[in-house]
């Protein structure tokens, strides 16, 4: 889920400190699999996202059901 989240990040599709739902989640990264699958066969491009996202505040997920 780390990984995903820092291409999503690096895709800007997230902001830095945002927080999400569970189900938000899933559905970014069902809309964006095709982009996702390609950053990671991509080792560049992966190398490039985990990068990004180490040096910026995480996303939270928060799972509504837990709260």
């Amino acid at each position: 889920m780390e990984f995903i989240l820092a291409i999503l990040l690096w895709m800007g599709l997230l902001s830095p400190g945002q927080q999400i739902t569970k189900s938000q989640y899933t559905q970014l990264v069902e809309l964006n699999s095709t982009a996702i699958q390609q950053v990671t066969s991509d080792t560049l491009a992966s190398q490039q996202a985990v990068t990004g996202s180490t040096q910026s505040p995480q996303v939270v997920i928060i799972d509504p059901l837990f709260q």
